[in-house]
């Protein structure tokens, strides 16, 4: 199941991308950072509101991290 909803909010990280793309009109470096940091925001967003990827799960892979 949560494969799925991994690749569901993949797929609408490259959709952004493409978009953004498409809409932006700017060098293609600036172009490249907004499109990414645009998808990447989301992308993070939608891990949390899906319950892909909860706070206690970052909390642990930190410390493992760390230690």
């Amino acid at each position: 199941k949560d494969w799925i909803k991994t690749i569901f909010v993949s797929l609408i990280f490259l959709a952004i991308i493409s978009v953004l793309k498409q809409k932006l009109v700017f060098s293609v470096w600036i172009e490249l950072f907004l499109s990414v940091a645009i998808a990447s925001i989301i992308y993070v967003i939608l891990l949390f509101v899906l319950k892909i990827i909860t706070i206690a799960e970052i909390k642990d892979l930190l410390q493992k991290i760390k230690s």
